[in-house]
């Protein structure tokens, strides 16, 4: 298998970062776990580097993900959040696998609370 590389984008265009998820020679099936910070619907675009060894012709985008569902945020349509409004932790959990084939197999959002609580005072003798 080639690299594969992939990037995190909120759904609506931003201009992505980028990252290589799986290197070249990578061992299969392998599973990672990204953690991005998002407050609404995004997309995991997966492709090869530009300097990816891959046969002439061939097109260097593998696919493209949307992540969307989660209980957090804004959903598809809405307008987009403020640039201010709080982001959550994402885990999103990707496979390669047997067959050298990128799979998002599950997301989940975490929201994070600050609870207070008292303890019981200990009974007196």
């Amino acid at each position: 298998a080639a690299d594969s590389a992939a990037t995190a984008a909120p759904a609506g265009g931003s201009k992505p970062g980028g990252s290589e998820i799986f290197s070249r020679f990578n061992s299969m099936p392998c599973t990672k776990m990204l953690t991005l910070y998002r407050n609404s619907t995004f997309q995991l675009a997966a492709s090869y580097p530009e300097d990816a060894p891959t046969p002439a012709g061939t097109v260097s985008k593998i696919s493209d993900f949307t992540i969307s569902g989660l209980p957090l945020g804004a959903k598809p349509g809405d307008a987009p959040p403020p640039a201010d409004a709080p982001k959550y932790k994402c885990k999103v959990k990707v496979r390669l696998d047997a067959n050298g084939i990128l799979v998002v197999e599950s997301a989940q959002a975490i929201e994070e609370k600050e609870v207070e609580f008292w303890e019981d005072a200990p009974a007196a003798p």
